[in-house]
């Protein structure tokens, strides 16, 4: 009887032991071929196909197989995977490719991904995989992909006003000059310089993204209700040039601040010169955006509001959809500065994916 019991036993757990294996091995095999179809993955696969099969992978950069590429940077206490998607960075063939694919910048010459990464330069979200997250468009987020118009910051951050042609540093140093005119040491300090009945802004852009810091300019009771910083009537270009020179203001962890790492001699690689003749199929993968959700992820409501919820700053888009053609919002979204010469909206260098999907957003608003 105790025989035929334990043999019982024995079966009832073996059998338990093999339904378990085969429910992992599904759950496996259906992960792998999610992550086969994930974001990151397709791009790779079309990269492939654009830059053919016989691509010769930096030793950052490996694409010998459909993996996450990751650069990992403890001295800056960073951890950039972008180069996961921006496979061409390097590349002298992509030279004429759409984003992601494209090569970069020859200042890349001078500052190899593999020394400083990505987000030192753009911001973002170096640990994320997906375009979303990675360029910070998803609620809740604080790490922003910085427009065009205020890269120079980071810039400045490293370089200072000395180290880097005028044209380059001009918005920030627009940005300093207003911060003397409007005498904002009397209120906030900075480096331990000023007064202290508003905030202190020595490490304000590790605590604020630069949607916040702008808006904040624009009208400041509207972002922090009670405030006491007066509404200086800044317009697009001064709110810009103030937010400039205060995302220079960041905790030293987040930036730089070494001058022998800075010093460090770099031997700019070859395959960083720029091929003239490059000539690049056009990329065929379109990302698709959730309108209503891209909306708050790229901090939109910070100035607009839609029902009661959202800031006051911008006008209501609560009927926006009757108020405006599809035309004349897709030309708003693509150049604020071109649709209101004397408007506050700062561009956002969105993608003609996230024009279309913000587009068909704000029409179903009525």
């Amino acid at each position: 009887m105790a025989d035929s019991s334990l043999a019982a036993r024995q079966a009832f757990w073996q059998a338990v032991a093999l339904v378990l294996g085969l429910v992992a091995t599904v759950a496996l095999f259906l992960l792998a071929l999610r992550e086969r179809q994930s974001e990151w993955a397709q791009y790779q696969r079309l990269y492939a196909q654009m830059a053919g099969t016989h691509a010769a992978p930096s030793a950052t950069m490996p694409v010998l197989r459909p993996e996450i590429v990751q650069i990992d940077l403890p001295n800056l206490h960073r951890v950039d995977r972008c180069p996961t998607c921006h496979l061409g960075m390097t590349d002298t063939r992509m030279a004429g490719a759409p984003m992601p694919f494209t090569q970069h910048s020859p200042l890349l010459a001078s500052h190899p991904p593999e020394r400083l990464g990505c987000t030192i330069c753009h911001d973002g979200e170096g640990r994320a995989v997906t375009l979303d997250e990675s360029h910070g468009a998803v609620p809740g987020q604080h790490a922003r992909l910085l427009p065009a118009s205020l890269q120079t910051a980071r810039c400045f951050l490293c370089h200072g006003l000395e180290g880097l042609p005028e044209a380059q540093t001009q918005v920030v140093a627009e940005g300093v000059k207003l911060f003397n005119l409007y005498r904002c040491l009397r209120c906030h300090q900075v480096d331990g310089n000023g007064g202290s009945i508003g905030p202190d802004l020595s490490t304000i852009a590790s605590q604020r993204d630069w949607v916040e810091l702008y808006a904040h300019l624009l009208k400041p009771d509207a972002l922090v209700p009670g405030s006491t910083m007066p509404d200086f009537g800044l317009r697009r270009a001064e709110a810009t040039g103030l937010t400039a020179f205060l995302l220079t203001r960041l905790d030293p962890r987040q930036g730089v601040r070494d001058a022998e790492y800075l010093a460090m001699e770099v031997q700019a690689p070859e395959t960083l010169e720029r091929s003239a003749t490059a000539s690049v199929s056009p990329a065929v993968l379109t990302a698709e955006y959730n309108g209503r959700r891209l909306y708050a992820g790229l901090g939109c409501p910070v100035c607009h509001r839609v029902g009661l919820e959202g800031g006051s700053i911008g006008p209501s888009l609560t009927h926006i959809g009757l108020a405006r053609e599809p035309s004349w919002l897709r030309d708003l979204l693509l150049d604020p500065g071109q649709t209101f010469p004397d408007g506050q909206m700062p561009g956002l260098e969105l993608t003609q994916a996230e024009v279309a999907a913000l587009v068909d957003y704000l029409s179903s608003l009525r």
